[in-house]
């Protein structure tokens, strides 16, 4: 069996009937709770880079899994 991806683990873990509700602000608490419980080396820094250009709207690129993962936490924080 394949590990699910970030952005799929995500939105299942975020509660998300889809990938596209990423985007609203609805999910931003439980979404920001879900990046938290995810261990930075479980994914590639491309998978992070992927889920905070996704959920941001931004487009970004960071030198490690865990500045990806860190930007995540702030970004769906700040509201």
């Amino acid at each position: 069996m394949s590990k699910a991806g970030l952005l799929e683990r995500l939105a299942l873990a975020a509660g998300c009937m889809y990938l596209s509700d990423l985007h609203t602000t609805e999910y931003g608490k439980s979404l920001c709770q879900a990046v938290l419980s995810i261990d930075p080396a479980e994914y590639s820094l491309s998978e992070w880079q992927e889920a905070a250009r996704y959920v941001s709207g931004r487009e970004l690129s960071f030198p490690a899994p865990e500045e990806a993962r860190d930007y995540l936490v702030s970004f769906l924080s700040k509201d």
